[in-house]
């Protein structure tokens, strides 16, 4: 790394920036893109290759975001004050859960695929089906691994104010439950 975490050189979250927001084709474009607007505006780069800002996110991201989002709130009630940020007297916040598939590669089967499908006990084998015309059916792709992400999003702002992930069987109420223990909320939010 020629830059750090956090410090000169627009640190990895300005390159994480300048990457989500690059409109290239491809991931490994958006980051040449964004190492040049990075060298361009900082003069140097925090993450010289594509697989060191990956392995960087991964190791920065559990101790950068918390802090990230701490900071994005504290400007959202300044920017949205009472016009934007509440209705009245609440703030209001939108719950919606989603599921979203993942590439499927090992470490995603592994946290994200669904552990029993197709192997269940109501789960029967193609020879035991009375139908021949379902037996003889071609069988459908297996399931991709697929991600669910439930998100709280503050409906004056339009901005997603806290987020949960977990495996496709994962449960937006249990997620929702678990935001509300973790993460601080203004007064008379709704």
């Amino acid at each position: 790394m020629e830059g750090s975490a956090t410090g000169h050189c627009g640190g990895l979250m300005g390159v994480a920036v300048l990457w989500v927001w690059s409109g290239r084709t491809t991931l490994g474009r958006s980051f040449v893109h964004a190492r040049r607007l990075s060298r361009a505006m900082f003069g140097c780069v925090a993450v010289t290759t594509y697989q060191g800002l990956t392995g960087a996110l991964n190791t920065w991201s559990p101790k950068l975001l918390p802090a990230i989002q701490k900071r994005l709130h504290k400007l959202m009630e300044q920017v949205g004050g009472d016009e934007h940020g509440r209705v009245g007297l609440w703030v209001a916040l939108a719950v919606d859960g989603s599921r979203v598939s993942t590439p499927r590669t090992v470490s995603n089967e592994k946290a994200f695929a669904a552990k029993n499908d197709g192997k269940g006990r109501k789960a029967q084998s193609r020879r035991k089906w009375k139908n021949k015309k379902q037996r003889s059916k071609k069988l459908s792709a297996p399931v991709k691994p697929q991600m669910w992400l439930t998100l709280i999003w503050h409906m004056g702002l339009k901005m997603p104010w806290a987020r949960k992930t977990g495996a496709s069987t994962s449960s937006e109420r249990q997620h929702v439950l678990d935001i509300l223990e973790t993460e601080t909320f203004p007064e008379n939010t709704l």
